[in-house]
């Protein structure tokens, strides 16, 4: 009797390292920030079209990377974004990169030269005439007295004659509208965050153009033009199975204080449910189970060990839900018209112009920023 009860707190010990090996086998999947940062710096280097590597900064915090630092124009801080969201693991790219002015060079206006003054000519000194009396019996003896000398002729500064005003500029052509057709991409980063478990149908959200539209070659709404949108479906990840979802579409464009109404294509993503992975885990506990309990009593030990790891396992995935639909802030989200829209083109976006385009600043569209992108690899 003394020799079982020395036997049974080890066979106890072997279920606790049994359990131990495999949740740490379940946990060790997941790859660590420094590798995620080793990783999308590689990506960054490999890249070409980024001329100042060296200028961004890379950080990782449980699979959100964030991009710091300048970079050359707003086309590679695209590119970058882009590229980070590319590497394995990388559930999020917060980018944070600043485009550097072109630096423009001024030109110091003329010197304009003060108008030359004629010198006053100096009067010519007065010459006295003295004539000799003739004498005469019969005539006076005055003296003939000369004529007074003429004044001396000064030069008057005449005042410069004055320009003539330039013409007035000519009136700027017609506006022409411009019609995007169907089917086109709008590339939106999202303002606030969005969540499958949080977000109800018919909830608005915003956002702003991470690139320009371009019909041909001519841009004809910038960059960082305000969108609006609204949750059409969200679905909450339920237990043991079912998805969760989150389907979104646009509704307005605002630029320069016009706001257009838009049509596109419904945007929806899914997350991974429990239906498989629940039974997976149900049959391993139970298989675990069968092992310890055939270790401590044989076949009646089996039976009841498969029952009890059966049990762990089911109740462990009860209060687990599937995995949520997030689209953090800053995220890129790609829709399509699906309605052709017609335009009057601008060439840059201001946020304090009213609906006619008139406002204070030079808003510019091409400043913005770049793109944050959004990966849908998971750990």
């Amino acid at each position: 009797m003394e020799k079982n009860t020395v036997i049974i707190p080890a066979r106890l010990l072997l279920l606790a390292l049994l359990v131990s090996l495999v949740l740490a086998v379940g946990c060790s999947r997941t790859p660590t920030d420094a590798k995620l940062t080793s990783d999308v710096q590689s990506q960054l280097r490999s890249d070409q079209s980024i001329t100042n590597k060296d200028q961004i900064t890379v950080q990782a915090s449980g699979g959100v990377i964030t991009l710091s630092g300048t970079v050359a124009s707003d086309a590679e801080r695209s590119l970058a974004g882009i590229d980070a969201g590319k590497v394995a693991g990388v559930k999020t790219v917060v980018n944070n990169l600043q485009s550097a002015p072109p630096v423009v060079a001024q030109t110091p206006p003329p010197v304009e030269e003060a108008p030359a003054v004629a010198p006053t000519p100096t009067p010519a000194p007065e010459k006295k005439e003295h004539k000799r009396a003739k004498p005469n019996a019969g005539r006076s003896n005055d003296q003939d007295q000369a004529p007074p000398p003429a004044a001396p002729v000064v030069a008057q500064n005449e005042p410069p004659a004055q320009q003539a005003a330039p013409p007035p500029p000519p009136p700027p052509p017609p506006v022409q509208k411009v019609t995007i057709p169907d089917g086109t991409q709008l590339a939106v980063r999202l303002v606030e965050a969005l969540d499958s478990g949080r977000n109800h149908g018919g909830d608005v959200f915003h956002g702003t153009l991470a690139q320009p539209i371009v019909v041909g070659d001519k841009v004809v709404i910038p960059a960082n033009s305000d969108v609006t949108g609204q949750v059409t479906d969200a679905k909450d990840a339920g237990h043991f199975s079912g998805n969760s979802s989150l389907a979104l579409k646009l509704t307005t464009l605002t630029v320069n204080g016009k706001t257009y109404q838009i049509s596109t294509e419904e945007f929806s993503q899914q997350g991974k449910g429990r239906g498989k992975n629940t039974a997976a885990k149900v049959g391993g506990g139970a298989a675990v189970g069968a092992l310890i309990g055939g270790l401590i009593g044989g076949g009646k030990g089996a039976a009841i060990g498969a029952g009890v790891g059966a049990g762990g396992g089911t109740a462990a995935q009860g209060v687990t839900k599937g995995q949520q639909v997030t689209l953090a802030s800053e995220s890129i989200v790609n829709f399509k018209l699906s309605d052709s829209l017609t335009v009057t083109p601008v060439g840059h976006h201001n946020r304090n112009a009213d609906s006619n385009g008139n406002g204070a600043g030079n808003g510019n569209g091409s400043n913005g920023n770049g793109n944050v992108s959004q990966s849908n690899d998971q750990p």
